[in-house]
């Protein structure tokens, strides 16, 4: 797969959110750009970037990542949102790389408090999964995009880059999740096999197609066929996506 194929199959970048899907360009065409909403300047310099996540683990490899990265340094890091506000409103910030969930307040809570003491603050959400509710909570709350942290490091850099150049970033997953319209009406539940549930339920806690066919004692063929005919009728293209519209619709 060419290094545009990989990228145009991760996340598709917006110059805004549209009522349509039409207004599309990508992260490849971003140059490096420095935001700073404070001086309401743009200009290509280092974009500095607040970290906010609970897991010591996740600050600990971001901050690696990115004081390797040419363009990018960091203006913190922050375990809760709290803290978050804090370095915020105390240090030169151009965009806040934000985990959903936070241990006093939510990472969408943190992202609507910083846009009400900055409106142009530019506020990433990074975390390990999205259902349709957060997702629009965190496009109210003012973030400026939405990326899963399954994402390869190159996708995240570029990610930061056009995040904060002024575009609206998703991972490809959860912008098909920000379209889908379709009533979550009981009807998909009831389509759904009970071995299917049971297997999406098993997917949802992080398993294997191993661990489900042993859990299930099943072929791991099986597990695939129920996890394909589930993926179908619940109108996804992806692991992640089938959980995610699962868990929207209460079934895991």
């Amino acid at each position: 797969m060419t290094t545009r194929a990989a990228l145009l199959s991760f996340w598709t970048v917006f110059h805004h959110v549209p009522a349509n899907r039409t207004c599309l360009s990508y992260a490849e065409r971003i140059e490096p750009a420095r935001v700073d909403v404070r001086k309401g300047c743009s200009e290509r310099m280092n974009i500095r970037v607040l970290v906010v996540d609970d897991d010591l683990f996740v600050r600990q490899s971001l901050q690696k990542m990115l004081s390797r990265t040419p363009g990018i340094s960091t203006a913190g890091f922050a375990e809760n949102g709290t803290q978050a506000l804090e370095i915020f409103t105390s240090e030169a910030v151009d965009l806040v790389l934000m985990d959903a969930q936070l241990p006093d307040m939510d990472g969408v809570s943190t992202a609507a408090e910083i846009h009400a003491l900055e409106p142009e603050a530019r506020v990433l959400m990074f975390s390990s999964r999205c259902d349709q509710n957060s997702l629009r909570k965190a496009i109210g709350a003012g973030a400026s995009g939405y990326l899963l942290k399954d994402a390869e490091p190159g996708t995240l850099i570029s990610a930061i880059h056009a995040a904060a150049s002024g575009l609206f970033v998703f991972s490809k997953i959860i912008l098909e999740m920000l379209f889908d319209n379709r009533p979550a009406g009981p009807s998909q539940v009831d389509d759904l096999t009970s071995g299917e549930q049971d297997a999406l339920h098993l997917l949802s806690l992080g398993k294997s197609n191993r661990e489900i066919a042993e859990a299930l004692h099943l072929s791991e063929s099986s597990v695939k066929a129920r996890l394909s005919s589930a993926a179908s009728k619940l109108g996804s293209s992806s692991r992640t996506g089938t959980v995610a519209r699962a868990k929207d619709l209460g079934i895991v």
